[in-house]
């Protein structure tokens, strides 16, 4: 999805980016996630919000780009784990 959404030299930093942060965040929040839905929301915005920083620094690209690049990597990740 993130492909589809940056255009030019920057896709391929921006892919390349979001496999590792996803690596890195995801595992961190199967780890948290010991609860019910509650504790589920928080670790995902939280998520949400380091990968937003991460991809702001690294890429680098302005944080609010940043976001929307978590929001749609997460949403696309928790669509496909309740499809599975």
């Amino acid at each position: 999805m993130l492909a589809l959404l940056t255009r030019g030299t920057k896709r391929r930093r921006v892919v390349t980016t979001s496999l590792f942060v996803n690596c890195l965040t995801h595992s961190i929040a199967w780890i948290l996630n010991t609860g019910g839905f509650p504790i589920f929301v928080a670790v995902e915005l939280a998520v949400v919000a380091a990968e937003a920083q991460l991809y702001s620094t690294v890429v680098p690209a302005p944080y609010p780009r940043a976001l929307v690049w978590s929001i749609v990597a997460n949403g696309v990740t928790i669509a496909m784990s309740f499809w599975i």
